[in-house]
């Protein structure tokens, strides 16, 4: 409603950076053409197709996945081709706050909230997804935890070995965001960092902006 501050709280990097600065995310439908002429290439080609087609990936791990990396290449041809009728952007000056900690209380964290998830039921979820005709394909989408929970109810890892990898790969992508607020913070975007989730910092700025 009008003389509302809207809140945006969560989500990855991405997202934020998307809002933020206006990407154009218009609907790309599927091309089976260009899928067919794509199926026999290898990755290292398709990467450098869409390299060619988009200097600026915003996602890089639609780099590693070949679906995803022809999704990507599919909408980058349609933007291409129809880069006409463009929206005006929306003009909005956000105030951006981030939790920051140090790095080891971090990994302690993400740790703990793996495990907390686990005992909460998360692998019965998962199980009790596939019961319902999901396909993993869909659970996997969801993802990290589920796509690992996932290997694990398939029998493809053991609960011990999905408990390891999974809480690797959790550090791994929180490192890789944090890289991409630094990036943003290169491209103008000014990101105020709250230390230890210092509520009454957090408060303040708030009130600071708003009065």
């Amino acid at each position: 409603m009008r003389g509302n501050i809207p809140l945006m709280v969560g989500g990855t990097g991405l997202y934020l950076d998307a809002v933020i600065r206006g990407y154009r995310l218009p609907a790309v439908p599927e091309d089976p053409a260009l899928r067919k002429e794509l199926e026999g290439e290898g990755m290292v080609s398709l990467r450098r197709r869409l390299f060619s087609l988009c200097t600026d990936v915003h996602n890089t791990t639609d780099l590693q996945d070949r679906k995803r990396l022809i999704r990507a290449i599919e909408i980058a041809e349609f933007t291409r081709s129809h880069s006409g009728g463009d929206v005006g952007r929306i003009t909005i000056s956000p105030l951006i706050l981030g939790i920051r900690c140090e790095r080891e209380v971090l990994r302690r964290k993400i740790t703990d909230r793996l495990e907390a998830r686990l005992k909460a039921g998360m692998i019965e979820e998962v199980r009790a997804l596939k019961e319902k005709g999901l396909g993993w394909e869909r659970i996997d989408s969801f993802g990290l935890e589920y796509r690992y929970i996932g290997c694990y109810l398939r029998g493809q890892m053991t609960r011990e070995e999905m408990v390891t990898v999974l809480n690797t790969r959790i550090h791994q992508f929180a490192k890789r965001q944090a890289t991409w607020f630094r990036r943003m913070e290169r491209n103008g975007v000014r990101i105020h960092w709250i230390e230890n989730a210092d509520t009454d910092k957090a408060i303040s700025l708030i009130a600071h902006v708003t009065a």
